[in-house]
């Protein structure tokens, strides 16, 4: 059995221009590494909970009750059902890891 994955031989996705990821399914959570350009726009809510890490870059990410500014070393959480969008990728790149649950 193995217990470790090498995201270095994951194939990158481009789910949205401006957006590429690669993702890791196991044990009933995902781990998705993503990449955003100055290109990516995202233009509806996003409700689903995340929990991450900021790699490199900086990024707005906007909420009902303003904007919020995430950058590199620190770490973001988004409750589940609380609106949110990725307002503008402020560096050239930003790249980020998320851990989800799958439903």
């Amino acid at each position: 059995m193995r217990h470790k994955e090498s995201f270095a031989e994951i194939h990158w996705e481009k789910p949205a221009i401006g957006m590429k990821e690669k993702t890791l399914i196991a044990n009933g959570s995902k781990i998705r590494l993503i990449e955003f350009s100055k290109e990516f726009h995202e233009k509806d809510w996003c409700t689903s909970s995340h929990l991450g890490y900021i790699i490199s870059g900086t990024l707005h990410i906007e909420f009902e009750s303003g904007i919020e500014t995430v950058t590199s070393g620190e770490a973001l959480h988004i409750s589940p059902g609380e609106k949110h969008k990725t307002s503008l990728v402020v560096s050239d790149t930003v790249e980020l890891i998320l851990f989800e649950k799958l439903d």
